[in-house]
């Protein structure tokens, strides 16, 4: 097996939902070999419409990046947050303990 294109780069939850729902728009149920396609498309459609990711817009990840910009967060960490935004206070908590007052993280925290 030979590399082709070494170019990769993460997606967030929000990339995967509307790509998933481009491919669920087209009808994969006639070919015999994308019957697997339509199957994990609807599955994964399926989590995801539970997640957070539901209400996400372009616009909110796009304003969520540029406030989180100051901040020295990695590109994973910022990935994580995107993909599994805190949805109560004490998702913080353990953050919280364990960070030092005047770290970046917890003036994130109180952004």
């Amino acid at each position: 097996m030979e590399i082709k294109n070494t170019c990769y780069s993460s997606l967030t939850n929000f990339e995967v939902l509307e790509a998933l729902k481009a491919i669920s728009k087209k009808d994969t149920k006639k070919k015999y070999g994308l019957r697997n396609l339509a199957t994990i498309t609807y599955e994964t459609l399926q989590y995801l419409e539970e997640t957070p990711v539901k209400s996400q817009t372009k616009e909110s990840i796009t304003d969520f990046l540029r406030e989180v910009s100051q901040y020295k967060l990695t590109k994973n960490e910022i990935l994580m947050i995107v993909n599994d935004p805190p949805s109560k206070p004490y998702t913080f908590n353990f953050w919280w303990k364990t960070a030092k007052r005047d770290s970046p993280k917890i003036k994130l925290i109180r952004f």
